[in-house]
């Protein structure tokens, strides 16, 4: 293809797409960090979706799974684009595709285990993910993390004068008294190995409390209790037990974040 040529969107999907939330479509609810995290619903992204689109837009749901108690919804989400040439006109249509996943809690209701909510909310969830690739809701997204970066720098900060205050000879002390992270090293690897689903859901986890990389197996280690080591090459040494209170550790930290 000629360096004249580009493949993209319309200047004016892109405009609609990237442009400002309206007040009146945003929402929120409380931060862990302080204030409040400010979001769009489900049914603001489908309209944008489509009106941007005219609608030719295709969702497709490609496996949905269960892990623990906890629906994962994988879908692709696949629009048009057009490819210009340099004069302003286009010579034909392409279709380019996000593929993103969305998480949702099982919930019980007295004796009733409400699967079909928890696999809608997934699926919305997913969407929502997908939209924020083109530009929908970014400015939220952008404010939200700014906000809790602040709060955790001035948590750091708070922590930091804190702990100057105290007398060199107590720290000793101090670091002495602090519970260390519960480990029975014997227990570790004695159950059957972790399932993909289990790791994949891990490692989808992690992102989403922000921990990537190689410091991830460490940072694991620090709030699971589980050695570092079960963690590393692809958590091939992470067994099935393991997995699980990982998950469970995991999720409710996920769970106080997003309340």
């Amino acid at each position: 293809m000629s360096d004249d040529n580009k493949i993209g969107l319309h200047k004016e999907q892109i405009k609609e797409l990237t442009a400002k939330t309206p007040k009146a479509s945003i929402q929120s609810r409380p931060s862990p960090w302080g204030g409040e995290i400010e979001y769009v619903t489900g049914e603001y992204v489908k309209r944008k979706l489509m009106s941007a689109f005219k609608g030719a837009l295709r969702v497709t749901v490609r496996d949905i799974e269960t892990v623990e108690d906890c629906i994962l919804t994988h879908i692709t989400v696949e629009y048009p684009i057009t490819q210009f040439c340099k004069n302003g006109t286009f010579i034909h249509e392409e279709w380019a595709r996000i593929d993103e996943v969305g998480t949702s809690t099982i919930r019980k209701q007295g004796q009733t285990t409400n699967y079909s909510t928890a696999i809608k909310a997934s699926h919305t969830d997913a969407l929502k993910r997908a939209a924020t690739h083109l530009g929908i809701g970014l400015d939220l997204y952008e404010k939200t993390s700014v906000m809790e970066d602040r709060m955790r720098g001035h948590e750091e900060s708070l922590v930091s004068k804190t702990e100057k205050k105290v007398p060199d000879w107590v720290q000793p002390q101090q670091a002495a008294a602090k519970p260390k992270p519960a480990r029975a090293s014997s227990s570790f690897g004695g159950s059957q190995p972790a399932t993909d689903k289990q790791k994949s859901y891990l490692s989808s986890l992690a992102k989403r409390l922000g921990q990537t990389g190689p410091s991830n197996a460490v940072w694991l280690e620090g709030v699971t209790g589980i050695p570092k080591e079960q963690f590393e090459n692809q958590a091939e040494k992470l067994g099935k037990n393991e997995a699980s209170s990982a998950i469970e550790v995991l999720r409710e930290m996920l769970e106080e974040k997003n309340q």
